[in-house]
């Protein structure tokens, strides 16, 4: 098996370091407070029994509206330090390009558009 699982990194060094533990990416989208989800799911995050400084946070908001970034914001400034890197994205859409597909130049605009019609309100 060959190829590169993160920049850098080959599958030869992960067979190398068997013993160590490789830093790992946890990425999370969320989008609501409600019912207090999303406060036990970073609780859960944080009971990992796995080095902090071996962890980077990436975060996604997922147009929320109640308060949920805010919380998560809170939450990452308080913790930070504890970590080794975190990345809170206020973004709200994801285009993902799969390696084989070749978009064209108005592939975002199109997309957007179309997006913005399925979620339009119905009045």
């Amino acid at each position: 098996m060959h190829g590169m699982l993160a920049q850098g990194v080959s599958v030869a060094d992960i067979n190398v370091n068997v013993d160590e533990e490789p830093v790992v990416c946890l990425c999370t989208t969320y989008h609501t407070l409600r019912g207090g989800v999303l406060r036990s799911v970073l609780g859960s995050i944080e009971r990992l029994d796995y080095p902090k400084e071996k962890i980077v946070f990436l975060l996604i908001d997922n147009y929320s509206r109640d308060g949920a970034y805010d919380m998560v914001r809170g939450w990452l400034l308080d913790r930070a330090k504890n970590y080794r890197g975190i990345m809170d994205l206020g973004i709200r859409f994801f285009a993902f390009i799969d390696s084989d597909i070749l978009v064209d130049k108005d592939f975002l605009r199109r997309t957007l558009r179309t997006v913005k019609k399925v979620t339009r309100p119905v009045l």
